[in-house]
């Protein structure tokens, strides 16, 4: 059994979100303090061959500005969607995509991604984008399929109509 779970690959492991703990603040005014907290969260490995657990990586947030983390796989990856507003997807549409190697820590890659939904085929990230455009006085409501380069700002954009005209006989 390994002292660390640095150097175990190839083993089946499970990724999880934890709560790491929350911290009262304040700074004092004139009449009243003002308060927040700051919450630590992280995302545990467990491999199950070895009955061990450690962390991959942790955030950190104030009250007033909560965001969260979430594990996700694909294939042998491991890719940990920052949101830096709690309620993702509901009101935010806007989250960075780190791929991490476990063994390592550091993010392999960055990316931020704008839209509710993606998903990640070989080094890209496929997402639908609404936009609306007014021309020559016509609202005109558009979809783009983004194709996110990981790891780099580099973006291709396809538009087409929300809703295709359907040609008659």
């Amino acid at each position: 059994m390994p002292n660390s779970l640095d150097s175990v690959s190839g083993e089946l492991a499970v990724f999880d979100r934890v709560k790491l703990g929350q911290n009262a603040e304040q700074l004092p005014m004139v009449g009243s303090n003002v308060k927040w907290t700051t919450n630590g969260r992280g995302i545990l490995r467990f491999v199950p061959e070895f009955n061990q657990m450690d962390v991959i990586t942790t955030i950190s947030s104030a009250s007033y500005a909560d965001s969260t983390i979430y594990p996700w796989t694909v294939e042998d990856r491991l890719f940990v969607i920052q949101d830096c507003d709690i309620s993702w997807p509901q009101k935010n549409k806007r989250f960075n995509l780190k791929e991490i190697d476990p063994n390592s820590r550091p993010p392999l890659s960055s990316t931020w991604v704008e839209a509710e939904w993606f998903t990640i085929l070989g080094d890209h990230a496929f997402y639908l984008k609404g936009i609306k455009e007014v021309l020559y006085g016509n609202p005109n409501c558009l979809r783009q399929v983004v194709v996110a380069c990981l790891g780099t700002k580099e973006r291709r954009v396809t538009r087409f109509p929300a809703r295709p005209a359907i040609a008659g006989p």
